[in-house]
């Protein structure tokens, strides 16, 4: 009866957003929630589309690379330098972080104070938890960031390598760490030439070069944010709209795929994957 009645509520939406709501609040906070009664879980959810109406959050690729593109050496970073791990801890604090499964491995956790995504194909890596997700692919990433929890404010992508490349095409900005050391056994790169593309990317410096008492090497940090930036939000707001209208059945009930074949590679909103 309950979930009836939600069903019929559920077409005051434009779009699929509201079943989208009760299925995550359903699965995440099960009998307490349905307790609720109708009246307050409409207005929690209507509380939560007005987000969704906002433009969406803003996407970010933080990374620390020397001048020959290392990113990593045996699933690990070549180099420590403190200062620039304090400024990744004060920058993604607070916020969502998108990631692979290589660097959940490396990191052997999910990271405090974060809303972690996690993106593998290995369905059985991990159960979810409040701040700690399994998708298992870039576009339900980036659906599940939109509707994670309000207190969470901007997105960042931290790797590895290949989610870099994948993320590349629809990122609103860099945040590029560039480190002074040589690493001559370097097994995951990233690619610098947006360095060289001054008509594509804007570049700015937001920390001169330094070196702090326990850093093993000096670096410095670059913005580059992309002179496309509506394109690379429309390419976003579809992908966001794609997942949401295959989440509903052909009986008007929630239905989550987690199967690599339900992303169609073929559909506009994959183009960039």
């Amino acid at each position: 009866m309950w979930r009836s009645r939600i069903s019929r509520r559920r077409w005051r939406c434009e779009d699929y957003a509201y079943t989208d709501l009760i299925h995550n609040f359903s699965h995440r906070f099960g009998g307490a929630f349905r307790r609720l009664g109708i009246h307050k879980v409409d207005r929690v959810c209507h509380c939560m589309l007005t987000q969704w109406a906002a433009p969406m959050r803003r996407l970010t690729s933080i990374v620390a690379v020397n001048k020959d593109g290392v990113i990593g050496c045996r699933n690990s970073l070549p180099w420590r330098v403190k200062s620039d791990l304090a400024f990744f801890k004060a920058t993604t604090s607070g916020n969502i972080v998108l990631m692979g499964r290589k660097t959940y491995d490396s990191l052997g956790r999910c990271l405090p104070n974060r809303y972690n995504i996690v993106l593998s194909r290995q369905f059985n890596l991990f159960e979810d938890h409040p701040n700690c997700v399994l998708r298992d692919g870039v576009v339900e990433g980036i659906a599940e960031a939109e509707i994670a929890p309000p207190c969470f404010d901007e997105v960042f992508v931290i790797g590895g390598a290949t989610m870099y490349t994948q993320f590349h095409d629809i990122v609103d900005r860099y945040l590029i760490t560039v480190v002074d050391k040589v690493v001559d056994n370097g097994d995951a790169f990233f690619d610098l030439k947006l360095f060289n593309e001054p008509s594509k990317w804007d570049v700015s410096r937001v920390v001169s070069p330094s070196q702090g008492e326990h850093d093993e090497a000096s670096y410095e940090i670059f913005e580059l944010i992309p002179t496309d930036l509506d394109v690379r939000n429309q390419c976003r707001q579809e992908a966001v709209n794609s997942v949401r209208s295959k989440r509903i059945g052909t009986n008007g009930r929630y239905r989550r795929s987690r199967y690599p074949a339900s992303d169609p590679k073929s559909s506009p909103a994959f183009s960039w994957v």
